[in-house]
Parts: structure tokens; C-alpha cells; sequence
């Protein structure tokens, strides 16, 4: 049976059909059920969901995919334990989706320590050991948030936009824009400085904070969450 495994984030719907590495996306300004009823054309086989939204859009998400001939659509779940990866969270349903699909894919590939870094609207980090045993994690804004915290906050006309080179900025746009990749590489870097575990960065930033990290120990994996639903898939065979 054909399965689509789609990944709804703050802005952004990915999808990828099972036996493909093709990634296709499209932004959803926040309204991601009429995305989704863009994106299937017609929809056969089944559906594998993962949202970072509330309960409340999965009716509105299904009645889409099912306007569109679907008939076999789950939502994605975090789950205190899976394959061998124990969270630390003691409610885990109020852990997001996307960390836990991300820390699954990464533990059924590696069976040992590692650093999920997730750099999107928030900057979310975890680690976990050896043991498959999540130790935990950090949650910061973004690269993009924390430019808006400050700049907002001005009291003159300004962009969004400055490009951030890893050093002092000459004007205040760049220097809101190098304070924030400062502190996002140094919450990733005094985190594997402490865990020493390999680093692994998905996300809408994984590529532009790539260039300023070690490629010995960061690694690209810009689409985790839908490696996590292929494992979930997996699981239901």
C-alpha cells in the first residue's frame, strides 16, 4: 500500500512518499488543512501525520485529506517509550511530536548517544545516552524570534533580514542578528561540550547553522521528523 508521510510544522508542510527521498514542501500561513487539500490531488494509500498544532485542527486535517479520497490517516503520538528510547518527560504527551519522531529516527539508526538539534521557530535540543534513555533538553526561540524580541522592541524603522558571519555586527540590525546565531551555537556547542555525544541539526536553520559548526561532530538531517514516521511505520507492519 502507498503511504505519504507529511510533516506539519509552525509554517511549513513536507511530505514524502514511502520509497522516495524526494521531499516536496509548501508554507500553510497557518492554515496547514487547506494546505493539505492542496497538496493531494487525490489522495491513495495512507497517511501518516505529524502537526506541532493542537487537537483541535486534526478534525479539520482529516476532513481535507478525506475530501480528497483518504481513508486511512493516523496521527503521529509521542510515546513514553518506543524501540528502546525512554523519555525523561514524566507527561509525555506534552512533549511535541516533531522531538520525539526526530529522537526515535536517530535511535533506531545509531543504538547509541546522541544530540537532536531541531532549528526552526523554536531552537529545541535533546540528548540522549547510550542506553536509549532520554537525559532531557533545552527550548529557546529561534534564530528568527530572538531577532524579533529585539528589534521590535526599537524604535526606528528596520529588517529582519541581516545576514549573521560568527562575529561583531557594525549596525543594529547585524548585531541582533549575531547575538542571536551566538547564542544558538553556543547553547548547541556547551551541550555537546558537556555530553560529548554526536550532533545531528534538522530544521528551517540546520543549513545556515551548519557552516559555522565542526562537520566532525554536527551532521545534517534536515528531515527527521519524516525519518521518525517511516519508523513509526515501520512499527505498525
Amino acid at each position: 500500500m502507498s503511504v505519504l508521510d507529511i510533516d506539519i510544522g509552525n509554517t511549513r508542510l513536507k511530505w514524502r512518499r514511502r520509497g522516495s527521498t524526494a521531499v516536496e514542501y509548501c508554507m500553510h500561513d497557518g492554515d496547514p488543512a487547506t494546505a493539505l487539500t492542496q497538496v493531494l490531488s487525490h489522495a491513495r494509500g495512507a497517511l501518516r501525520v505529524a502537526h506541532v498544532f493542537g487537537s483541535e485542527v486534526e478534525d479539520a486535517l482529516r476532513a481535507a485529506a478525506e475530501a480528497r479520497g483518504a481513508r486511512d490517516l493516523r496521527f503521529a503520538r509521542t510515546q513514553a517509550e518506543h524501540d528502546g528510547l525512554r523519555l525523561a518527560y514524566a507527561e509525555p504527551q506534552r512533549m511535541g511530536v516533531d522531538r520525539f519522531l526526530g529522537m526515535a529516527a536517530l535511535w533506531r539508526e545509531r543504538r547509541a548517544g546522541f544530540i537532536a538539534v531541531s532549528a526552526g521557530t523554536a531552537l529545541t535540543v535533546d540528548i540522549v545516552d547510550d542506553r536509549g534513555q532520554h537525559l532531557g533538553g533545552f527550548i529557546a526561540p529561534g534564530l528568527h524570534a530572538m531577532r524579533t524580541a529585539v528589534l521590535d522592541r526599537t524604535q526606528f524603522p528596520h529588517a529582519f533580514d541581516a545576514p549573521a558571519y560568527d562575529r561583531p555586527g557594525t549596525n543594529t540590525e547585524s548585531c541582533v542578528a549575531e547575538a542571536a546565531l551566538g547564542a544558538t551555537l553556543g547553547l548547541i556547542e556547551r551541550t555537546q561540550g558537556r555530553y560529548g555525544c554526536p550532533g545531528f541539526l534538522s530544521g528551517g536553520d540546520a543549513v545556515h547553522l551548519a557552516q559555522f559548526m565542526d562537520a566532525a561532530k554536527w551532521h545534517l538531517r534536515e528531515h527527521l521528523v519524516l525519518d521518525g514516521l517511516a519508523c513509526l511505520r515501520e512499527a505498525e507492519s
